[in-house]
């Protein structure tokens, strides 16, 4: 559960016209969609995707939320930020710590709670607030994940252990 319920509360509470593109998948589903509905909260599900399909939609749309859980990230904001597109999910600062200089957290809405997920919401609303979020993301990707930059990671982790 990445707290999914988080983002459907946050949207209904915002009250601005949009649809959630949500995955469908695991034992939390059934309950995502059912509080989606109670709310009021339009849905389009998508089953798990390959890659490219995946990368598509996040070209498609203006905002990617994450998850709300363990206070890491991971493929999805990667992937968002990559794409140029604001991420909205809650990375844990303090226990992040541990990367450093290695990799310092992403350029990222970083929300713990409803409340904060919906200032985000209404902070992204601008197209400009959007396309400098997205910016940023695209540059901390280009400048934190390249090829040689993640293999020489890779390769220090397999020699330490």
């Amino acid at each position: 559960d990445k707290h999914t319920e988080y983002v459907i509360a946050a949207v209904a509470q915002w009250g601005q016209p949009c649809t959630l593109w949500l995955l469908r998948y695991g034992p939390e589903g059934p309950r995502i969609a059912a509080l989606a509905e109670r709310l009021g909260v339009g849905v389009q599900w998508f089953a798990p995707q390959p890659i490219p399909v995946v990368a598509a939609l996040y070209r498609a749309v203006d905002i990617v939320v994450d998850r709300f859980d363990t206070g890491s990230f991971g493929l999805t904001t990667l992937m968002a930020l990559a794409s140029g597109k604001p991420v909205i999910t809650w990375i844990n600062g303090p226990a992040h710590a541990w990367a450093g200089d290695v990799l310092p957290v992403p350029p990222v809405h970083n929300c713990r709670t409803v409340p904060e997920i919906v200032v985000a919401l209404q902070a992204l609303q601008d197209a400009e607030v959007r396309t400098e979020g997205g910016a940023r993301g695209r540059a901390w990707v280009e400048q934190w994940q390249t090829p040689a930059r993640v293999t020489a990671c890779w390769q220090e982790v397999f020699r330490a252990v």
